[in-house]
């Protein structure tokens, strides 16, 4: 009968110990690949654009009342100088007016 002693603890190797679950060797293995990486990396930035999508695009698609007008300024103070997490996002009216140099409104 044998003792702890006794007992073969497993090799540990450069690939790790045989105490490993699956999901930890599948992820080691992963982390080495570089195509990998940056597939992970594009994959989250993708996510995150698409969850945070009225951040970075504040503006409707579908509205034309301002063709080609500019972006909205985005700002984290409020109209009282006050400092926020939370942006705040100010349009940029139309007045209708036009510029007597550019001839643009």
């Amino acid at each position: 009968m044998p003792t702890g002693a006794d007992e073969a603890a497993p090799a540990v190797t450069r690939f790790g110990s045989g105490n490993e679950g699956y999901a930890t060797l599948v992820w080691r293995r992963f982390r080495r690949s570089t195509m990998g990486m940056i597939g992970l990396v594009l994959v989250t930035l993708l996510l995150v654009v698409s969850v945070f999508a009225d951040f970075f695009a504040p503006m409707d698609p579908k509205a034309a009342n301002l063709p080609f007008a500019p972006p909205d300024m985005i700002a984290f103070e409020d109209q009282d100088g006050n400092f926020s997490l939370i942006p705040y996002v100010y349009p940029i009216g139309d007045t209708g007016e036009f510029d007597p140099v550019t001839f643009s409104r």
